[in-house]
């Protein structure tokens, strides 16, 4: 039942290019059921009689289903007539329903309904001989499909060929053969060492061909790998490029910016870059009477940096030692045997020098 209900799924409107594949497709499947014997009438003899037949017997001769005047032959048992439906049952089941239309199945035979859809949609044999060597001249290998598979397709073409009375020498199967491979398969197997030999040359192109496939697809692995580590290496030059192009203001060199230099901090270049900022400040606030207004605070600091008013500081208080020590320096180097007056007067010199830096 299951095998039945599988072919009934299967239906196909037959077309002359279609029937040899339906056809086999129906004889392999009809002798897994033992009933192919019933298309060919081979070891069993289904005949077809009327009642105005010499060999008629109404008590032996079994009447065909919902026919009126056709009878099975006497020597037709009830056995044969059921497998004989049952071959019709699964020819008509495997046909669409514009091609059922066309048949007779309740007045013929398994036989005959197989020879009337063979006679309809089976080609001559001329006819099926040219069609086959066009094909074969057609044909062409597609590097990506199996070989194997596709050098079984040439060669049950030659089969079909000495079915219909074309047999084919070793020189033309090979010339089918030679003219279906692309020209590297051609240049890389050297397949012209066979072709004396068709067997041989069978045998070595199976294994050469997925070798080259397969060398193929390291090479083109390769090349992508190559591709992919020149375009790394492409954007490691176009980034270098764009480094050497930056200045350092620190030492200035170029390839990096000043927070990522490792040379020694050029502060006393910073400093006259602060002392000048420092001058053309004081300039501008004498012109607004001494007011410091915020954009010009905003202003010295975006010139001199976030910390330029801290390290200005700092360079101050050093000046201002600076200066303390001389004068004390002097102080003590002065004759201290002169009067009284003139330790005092040295005295407030050194006061009033104190209070001009402690001002400044």
């Amino acid at each position: 039942m299951e095998a039945k209900q599988e072919t009934a799924s299967i239906k196909r409107e037959l077309t002359v290019q279609n029937y040899p594949i339906w056809a086999g497709d129906i004889d392999l499947f009809l002798s897994t059921k033992g009933l192919d014997k019933y298309l060919y009438n081979d070891g069993v003899n289904i005949t077809k009689i009327t009642k105005n037949s010499a060999n008629f017997n109404e008590e032996f001769c079994i009447k065909f289903r919902n026919s009126k005047k056709y009878y099975y032959g006497p020597d037709v048992t009830e056995d044969m007539v059921l497998k004989d439906n049952e071959t019709k049952w699964y020819i008509r089941t495997s046909l669409g329903d514009v091609t059922k239309t066309k048949i007779d199945f309740k007045n013929n035979t398994a036989h005959e309904v197989w020879e009337l859809l063979k006679s309809s949609y089976h080609k001559s044999d001329e006819e099926t001989k040219q069609a086959i060597l066009k094909e074969l001249e057609e044909i062409q290998y597609n590097r990506n499909d199996d070989f194997g598979i596709f050098l079984s397709n040439m060669e049950l073409k030659f089969t079909e060929l000495e079915e219909v009375g074309e047999v084919l020498t070793t020189e033309k199967k090979f010339n089918y053969l030679y003219s279906s491979l692309p020209g590297d398969i051609i240049q890389f197997s050297n397949i012209i060492f066979y072709r004396d030999n068709w067997e041989n040359c069978c045998k070595e192109m199976k294994s050469i061909i997925p070798r080259l496939r397969y060398l193929k697809e390291i090479r083109t692995n390769a090349n992508k790998v190559r591709a992919f580590n020149n375009e790394v290496n492409k954007k490691g030059k176009q980034k270098g490029q764009y480094k050497r192009r930056i200045k350092c203001y620190n030492c200035g060199g170029f390839g990096h910016i000043s927070r990522d230099c490792r040379n020694e901090k050029n502060t006393y270049k910073q400093e006259n870059n602060r002392n000048s900022n420092g001058t053309n400040s004081q300039g501008s606030n004498d012109n607004n009477n001494g007011q410091y207004t915020q954009r010009g605070r905003r202003g010295r600091r975006g010139r001199r940096g976030r910390y330029g008013y801290g390290r200005q500081k700092q360079a101050n208080a050093a000046e201002t030692g600076s200066n303390i020590q001389d004068i004390f320096d002097n102080a003590m180097n002065s004759d201290y045997e002169e009067s009284e007056n003139n330790a005092n007067n040295s005295t407030t010199n050194i006061n009033e020098n104190l209070s001009r830096q402690g001002r400044a």
